[in-house]
């Protein structure tokens, strides 16, 4: 539906363009249109800005594509349902994986307590096992609410199951991921990337990749340190050179007023991020650490961020 919307948008306005493709292929569709990527080569860096809008448009979410609990509809959950690009339902992935792998993506994608994350794989096990397992959201939303037991919030029992299929189904966190770098990849340094977010998992993945990829400004002490013993030209301390990273600017909330506008907005948050040149904070660590005779820290795993701490400057 929003590729038709896009064509006429297109006769519209001769300045939009719709491309039918994920986010992960942002810099390969930009680099085909030779009109736009003119004199760059393979390189990019032609793009003055970026907004990726992580959430679900309210078409979609209400549509007959099976995303909500509370609406009959095919278990379905594809965002792109065209048949040659093959992606799996989210009945089709049920059906193919075992009920460890469905308990996991349960758990991580849904953010279910482990042990219920367990008791709706074994539901959807035993279901499969005697030929039962619905084909449809609303006896499969009931399905899921008698495996879980008491649901303790204010929201569908089955609604974090839904969520976690959703995200499987379409690589929603690797899309984030992918389309991050890919966003990067074409933007002119200076430029910038507007990430809209709504839900504390995609908070943590855009977090995460921003600290991975940050530019250390003059005042860390750590490049503060560099500098000063490169200048005094300390043993086994080399010039790094600059590398493409990330500078991360003030991030923000809906107003009230939005708010009044589309109660839905509420959980957004607008991340900005702008590509900068620089000694990034990583490789600044891989050179100092081992000149001080520094053990590397363990790589950190599970990490989470709570987005609702993010608030307006």
């Amino acid at each position: 539906e929003a590729i038709v919307v896009g064509k006429q948008l297109e006769k519209e306005d001769p300045r939009f363009h719709i491309h039918h493709a994920p986010f992960s292929h942002m810099a390969d569709v930009l680099m085909a249109n030779k009109e736009w990527s003119k004199g760059k080569g393979t390189s990019g860096e032609f793009v003055n800005g970026v907004l990726l809008d992580l959430g679900i448009s309210s078409p979609q979410l209400d549509g007959g594509r099976g995303f909500r609990p509370e609406l009959d509809g095919p278990l379905d959950m594809r965002f792109d349902v065209d048949p040659a690009h093959g992606v799996e339902t989210a009945l089709e992935f049920m059906q193919r994986v075992d009920r460890h792998t469905l308990a996991k993506t349960i758990e991580e994608y849904g953010g279910e307590h482990p042990m219920v994350a367990r008791r709706i794989a074994d539901a959807v096990a035993l279901a499969i096992r005697d030929g039962s397992l619905p084909t449809r959201t609303a006896a499969f939303a009931q399905l899921v609410a008698k495996a879980k037991g008491k649901e303790y919030q204010k929201m569908h029992p089955a609604k974090m199951t839904f969520q976690a299929l959703r995200i499987q189904v379409n690589q929603e966190f690797n899309e984030i991921r992918d389309g991050l770098a890919s966003a990067v990849k074409v933007l002119r340094n200076g430029g910038k990337i507007g990430v809209l977010t709504w839900k504390h998992s995609e908070c943590a993945i855009l977090v995460d990749y921003s600290r991975r990829n940050e530019v250390a400004g003059p005042e860390a002490p750590i490049r503060q340190w560099y500098e000063n013993e490169l200048a005094k030209k300390t043993k086994g301390l080399k010039k790094l050179p600059k590398k493409v990273g990330i500078v991360v600017e003030q991030a923000q909330n809906p107003t009230e007023a939005e708010i009044r506008m589309n109660s839905r907005s509420r959980s957004a948050v607008l991340h900005i991020l702008r590509r900068e040149s620089g000694l990034r904070f990583q490789d600044l660590e891989k050179a100092v650490h081992p000149a001080l005779e520094w053990e590397e820290y363990p790589e950190d795993e599970g990490w989470q961020m709570n987005c609702s701490s993010v608030k307006v400057a």
